[in-house]
This record gives C-alpha cells, sequence and structure tokens, in this order.
C-alpha cells in the first residue's frame, strides 16, 4: 500500500526487478520509490515472493570411483554436475547398506564384506553408478626382495635402483615399500622405484617407473620391450595393461638370428634355455606375433594397439556423452 500524506490509498501495480546477484527462493523486504510527477516521492516497503528458477541438472559423474575398499574404511567420493547451477539436489544411495552406506555428502563408509552398487543422481535424469568391492584387508606377513649381487663403480649410477621386492601374500593391503642404504657413504636408494626388473641372462634390465607414468599421463602409449619376470611383473602393477609375446618363427630360426649376431655359443645355449622356459607360460599373454618379417610385425603390433584404443574403458568420455545425447528417448531403465 503507498502512503500518500496521511491517507492510504490501494493501488495495484505490477513491475519487474533485476537484480545482479543469483537469489534463494523466499520472501524477501525491498525498499521501492514511486514518483508522481515532480511533486510527491513515496516511499514504502513490500515483501515480494521469489521463485528461483528450475535448471534440471544434464548429467552428475563422479570423478573418484573406488573398486575395492575394506571393512570399516571411509572414503570421500567427488562429483561434477552439468550445468553447474543447476537447482537439483544430488542425491546418494548405497544398494545395500549392509556392505557400505553413503552419506548426503558422499562420504562412503563400508560395513560387511560384499559387492554393492552405488547410485548418484541429480534430479530424475542425470545419474551414475559404480560396482564396489569390500574385502577385509589382508596383512603383510612378509616381504620378498629379488636382487643379485651387484658390482658397481664409484661415480656411476647405473645399477643404483635395480632392486625390487613385493609384499607376502602378493595381494596384501599394504603395498608402500621404503628403501634405505645401511650406509649412505656408500651406495644410495632411490625411491622412485620400478615396474620391470629381472636378471635375464645374466644382463639387468629396468624401467623407471616414474617414467611410465608420466607419459601416459600425457596421453601417451608406452612400449616396453622387456622379458617374462618383467612382464608379468608390470601385468600385476597395472591389470590394464597389455602384454605381446615376441617369438621367432622357429627354434632354428632363432638360433639362427642369434649366430648371426655373433653371439657366443654359451650364451645362445642359455638363450634357448630361457625360451624354452618362457614358452610354459604363453598363455598367460594378450597376443602373441611372429617376427617373420620387420616390416609385418610392425604393422600387426600396430593394429593391436589401435584394437585395444577402441576398448570401452578408453572411451568413458564418449560414452558418456552419447549417453546424454540418447537420454531424452530413454523410456525405461534396463
Amino acid at each position: 500500500y503507498p502512503k500518500f500524506g496521511y491517507d492510504y490509498v490501494r493501488t495495484n501495480f505490477s513491475t519487474k526487478f533485476s537484480v545482479n546477484t543469483p537469489l534463494q527462493e523466499g520472501i524477501y523486504d525491498m525498499d521501492i520509490t514511486l514518483k508522481d510527477g515532480t511533486v510527491y516521492h513515496v516511499h514504502d516497503v513490500v515483501k515480494i515472493n521469489y521463485k528461483a528458477p528450475v535448471i534440471p541438472a544434464e548429467s552428475v559423474t563422479v570423478t573418484n570411483k573406488p573398486k575395492k575398499l575394506t571393512v570399516g574404511a571411509q572414503y570421500q567420493l567427488n562429483y561434477t554436475v552439468k550445468p553447474a547451477n543447476t537447482s537439483d539436489k544430488v542425491t546418494f544411495r548405497s544398494g545395500d547398506p549392509s556392505v557400505a552406506t553413503v552419506s548426503d555428502t558422499g562420504l562412503v563408509t563400508t560395513h560387511a564384506e560384499g559387492t554393492v552398487w552405488i547410485y548418484v543422481n541429480a534430479g530424475s535424469k542425470a545419474r551414475d553408478s559404480f560396482y564396489l568391492t569390500v574385502a577385509d584387508p589382508v596383512r603383510v606377513t612378509g616381504i620378498r626382495i629379488y636382487h643379485n649381487d651387484l658390482t658397481f663403480r664409484l661415480g656411476s649410477e647405473r645399477n643404483y635402483d635395480f632392486i625390487s621386492a613385493e609384499v607376502i601374500p602378493e595381494d596384501a593391503e599394504n603395498q608402500n615399500f621404503v628403501f634405505e642404504s645401511s650406509n649412505e657413504s656408500v651406495v644410495t636408494i632411490k625411491q622412485n622405484g620400478l615396474i620391470e626388473y629381472a636378471c635375464y641372462v645374466d644382463n639387468y634390465y629396468g624401467t623407471p617407473k616414474d617414467y611410465v607414468e608420466q607419459k601416459r599421463a600425457e596421453g601417451k602409449d608406452v612400449l616396453l620391450e622387456i622379458e617374462q619376470v618383467g612382464a608379468f611383473k608390470v601385468k600385476k602393477a597395472m591389470p590394464e595393461a597389455v602384454l605381446i609375446f615376441l617369438t621367432a618363427p622357429s627354434v632354428t630360426e632363432l638360433a639362427a638370428r642369434l649366430r648371426k649376431r655373433g653371439e657366443s655359443e654359451d650364451f645362445m645355449q642359455a638363450r634357448l634355455a630361457k625360451a624354452a622356459q618362457e614358452s610354459l607360460y604363453i598363455d598367460r599373454y594378450d597376443y602373441i606375433v611372429i617376427n617373420d618379417s620387420a616390416d609385418r610385425c610392425a604393422e600387426e603390433i600396430c593394429g593391436i594397439i589401435e584394437r585395444e584404443r577402441a576398448r570401452v574403458i578408453y572411451n568413458e568420455e564418449f560414452i558418456g556423452s552419447l549417453q546424454k545425447q540418447l537420454e531424452p528417448y530413454r523410456k525405461e531403465d534396463i
């Protein structure tokens, strides 16, 4: 009711208000100034009902999905929702609260061994989920160190990190190693570690873990030319790794190539014995490539890389985009 002098006059009016900052839904007090020509200036306080606009969520994605947690653990889920200014609330739900529960803020708490689906929703259409395994932690009972007696030249760093170890049992929860030297004035040991170590016919080979992780972070494919023990250690550390068994077309051809390279008879016999041992574990590889022609062999390996790039786990961004585009056509969950 605008106030004119000492009298109150009922006035009907409508107007549009513009604001510079977002408002929450509710009732607000506002100062309104009305002008009547050049004479009257009216001030009054009115209450307006403001209702925030409805902005539905288009997608919600958990960015740190755990695959496995131990009983009694807590894990905070992080997520992104689009658009960022959606009015829809993000909610969390556990498919089996007896195994794990999840709070309104996304804090997962595990209670018992088992498997459970964790669901995340934003509004009626945006959703995400992941499968979680909960198990009792496997305790470390020992450590196995792989090493031979090594001789170092003063000032050389060539072999200082060619030592690897693994916990017993292999699936123990704590996989963190700390390497220490009992006398750093004689030798120091770096903590960046190796993902491959082996003695291959009396030669030592190692691949620095930091280098591999850096290249993968850059989105590059990393090819490691390593022997069998090292390959299996890589597969254990990185289950997504693809193992390719590269072999000569025959033992006769392998021996001929070794002789052509000028290898000694003792080395050749040791190499053939190693090949015989390795052949027993070919079934643990993902592919086998026969190296009868360098060009054909390289072409086949490139083909394997292309096929692996097409795997679902490496195309999650595209799949998410495709699902988003098809969302309007989905009538019910399958």
